[in-house]
């Protein structure tokens, strides 16, 4: 069964995780946008509304394609670090799919989603 909410970091707990301050973004006081940079010019846009449980990614590039990429049905926001690398998970979660989408922030930006028939 999946959750009833959209669970969420505080943004103190993404300030320190990511080196970047959520700010409003919307018209609705439970909506946040996060930009973040990489090393090659690339820029990283990530969206998110608690209470329309929706989260929409826009990745720039300089010299290559772009990804926007639009779920609905978020459950969970997750920061995660490991000894090399550190980034945002999040799950969503819709009828019979489940959908995990894994952002590296370092050291290199990276994007992989899965989406699994439950």
């Amino acid at each position: 069964m999946g959750r009833s909410e959209f669970v969420v970091p505080s943004d103190e707990e993404v300030l320190v995780a990511l080196g970047v301050e959520p700010r409003a973004s919307g018209t609705g006081e439970f909506t946040r946008a996060i930009r973040l940079v990489g090393g090659s010019g690339e820029e990283l846009d990530l969206s998110y509304d608690v209470v329309e449980r929706s989260v929409r990614l826009r990745l720039n590039q300089a010299h290559g394609p772009n990804l926007d990429i639009f779920y609905e049905g978020a459950e969970l926001f997750r920061l995660w670090s490991d000894s090399s690398s550190y980034g945002i998970a999040l799950e969503f979660r819709t009828g019979t799919s489940m959908i995990d989408l894994k952002i590296c922030v370092h050291p290199k930006m990276a994007i992989a989603s899965r989406c699994l028939l439950v």
